[in-house]
C-alpha cells in the first residue's frame, strides 16, 4: 500500500505540474513555424516558440530567455548566464530533442514536459528543474550544480562531481542503467526512488533530508560501494554477495533498512512511471518534403478510429480527416505544417514541408 500511494503521488506530482502557454510575460520575439537557422538573440531578448512552431538550428542564449511551447529539434542548446527579470534562461513546456544541453555560468533550464537528449552538462552554478520527464544519456554535474526533480529521470550514466553539486530528488524517481556515480563533497537529498541496472559508487552523501514522514528506496542490481555516507534509506542491492547489503563499504550508514530478494518496489515503481508518463508522442512522416501525398509510418493500435489534423505556421487548421496512412496534401499552399492525430490515449505530433 505504502508503494502505491508513494507511486501514485509521483505521477500525480508529474502529470500536474505544468505551466500554461504562451508565457504570461512579454516576448521580443515569437517563432511561429519552421526555423532552421541558428537561435542567437540578444542579450536580454525574449523568445516564444509557439505551440505548432519547430526549431532544427542551434540555440546559444547567453542573458536571454526562451520560451518554449512547440518542439525542439536542434543539435546542440548552450546557455550561459541568468535572464534579466528573474526570467528563466530555457523554460520548457513541449519537447525538445537534441544531442548536447551545455549550462553555464548560472544558465537555467525549467523543465516542464519532455527533454531528451545525448549529453546533459551543467558547469558553474546552473540549475535545472525537472517537472515531468527526461531521458538522458550522459549527465555531469558539476561546479556547484544542481538538479532538482519533482518527476522522473532516466539515464545511462549520472555523474555528480565537485563539491555541493547534488541532485535534490523530491517525490521524483531516477533510474540509471550503467552508472550512478557521487563524488567526494557532492551528495543526493530527498531520494524517493533511486534504480540503478549496474554499478551504484557514493563517494559523497546519500539522505533523505526534509523527507521525514516518507520511506526513500535505492536498489542496485549490480555493484554497490560506498565510501562516503548514507543515511535513513532502504537499500537493496540484490546481486550483492552480502545478502541484500552493500558490495563494499568503507564509509558511514546511518538508519539503513536492508531489503531481501524477494522486494522489487523500485522495478514496480519505475514500471509504473514508464507506462504511464507521457513520452514524446512524435510519429515518422514520408517524404518530406512532399508535393502530392503523405505516408505515416507508425504501430500506433490507437490511431483507429482517430481523427488527423493538419496545421499551418499560423496555427489555422487547414485540414481535418479520419484517420488515414496515407493523406492527400497536393491542395494545401507550399509551406510548413503540423500533423496532429488525436486519439484516446493522447495527441501525437509530426511535422511536414508541402512544396
Amino acid at each position: 500500500m505504502k508503494l502505491f500511494f508513494n507511486t501514485l503521488l509521483i505521477l500525480i506530482c508529474v502529470n500536474t505540474i505544468k505551466a500554461q502557454c504562451p508565457p504570461t510575460s512579454p516576448t521580443t520575439m515569437t517563432i511561429t513555424g519552421l526555423y532552421s537557422a541558428d537561435l542567437n538573440p540578444t542579450p536580454t531578448s525574449k523568445v516564444y516558440v509557439t505551440p505548432t512552431a519547430t526549431i532544427t538550428g542551434n540555440i546559444y542564449l547567453n542573458n536571454s530567455s526562451l520560451y518554449n511551447c512547440g518542439t525542439i529539434l536542434s543539435k546542440k542548446i548552450t546557455m550561459r548566464q541568468s535572464a534579466y527579470n528573474n526570467q528563466y534562461v530555457l523554460e520548457n513546456n513541449n519537447v525538445i530533442k537534441c544531442d548536447t544541453i551545455s549550462l553555464d555560468s548560472l544558465g537555467h533550464l525549467h523543465n516542464n514536459d519532455t527533454l531528451i537528449c545525448n549529453l546533459f552538462n551543467l558547469y558553474n552554478n546552473t540549475s535545472v528543474d525537472n517537472n515531468y520527464w527526461m531521458d538522458v544519456n550522459s549527465v555531469l554535474i558539476a561546479s556547484k550544480s544542481m538538479i532538482g526533480s519533482h518527476g522522473a529521470i532516466k539515464s545511462n550514466y549520472f555523474v555528480i562531481k565537485d563539491t555541493n553539486s547534488y541532485l535534490y530528488n523530491i517525490y521524483g524517481a531516477l533510474s540509471v542503467r550503467k552508472l550512478l556515480h557521487i563524488n567526494s563533497g557532492s551528495f543526493i537529498n530527498g531520494v524517493i526512488f533511486i534504480c540503478v541496472d549496474s554499478c551504484f559508487i557514493n563517494n559523497g552523501r546519500v539522505n533523505n533530508q526534509n523527507m521525514v514522514t516518507w520511506s526513500p528506496y535505492l536498489k542496485v542490481n549490480g555493484l554497490s560501494t560506498n565510501t562516503g555516507t548514507i543515511s535513513t534509506i532502504d537499500f537493496c542491492d540484490l546481486t550483492s554477495t552480502n545478502g541484500g547489503m552493500l558490495d563494499s563499504n568503507s564509509g558511514t550508514l546511518t538508519n539503513i533498512t536492508y531489503c531481501t530478494s524477494t522486494q522489487n518496489f523500485c522495478d514496480l515503481s519505475y514500471t509504473a512511471i514508464n507506462e504511464n508518463i507521457n513520452k514524446p508522442k512524435q510519429i515518422l512522416v514520408y517524404p518530406n518534403p512532399t508535393f502530392n501525398s503523405l505516408n505515416i509510418q507508425s504501430d500506433q493500435i490507437e490511431f483507429e478510429n482517430s481523427e488527423i489534423e493538419i496545421i499551418n505556421y499560423l496555427g489555422q487548421t487547414v485540414l481535418k480527416i479520419p484517420y488515414s496512412n496515407n493523406i492527400l496534401v497536393s491542395t494545401l499552399s507550399s509551406g510548413y505544417y503540423t500533423l496532429k492525430i488525436a486519439t484516446r490515449v493522447g495527441q501525437f505530433y509530426s511535422s511536414f514541408i508541402k512544396e
